[in-house]
């Protein structure tokens, strides 16, 4: 999981990928902590998340 802007600190978006596969699981639309506990509740069989600061 990581955050990334479309434009330089406008609009921040979250990239949730798999590191095994290499593929991209989704792109959530902010990198709000609500956004993304949804979609972790939503996708229950993702077993370990990993964020890069």
């Amino acid at each position: 999981m990581d955050y990334f802007a479309f434009k330089k600190r406008k609009k921040y978006c979250t990239l949730i990928f798999d590191m095994d596969k290499r593929i991209i699981l989704d792109i959530l639309p902010s990198r709000n902590k609500e956004v993304v506990i949804d979609w972790l509740k939503k996708n229950a069989q993702i077993g370990l998340v990993s964020r890069y600061d």
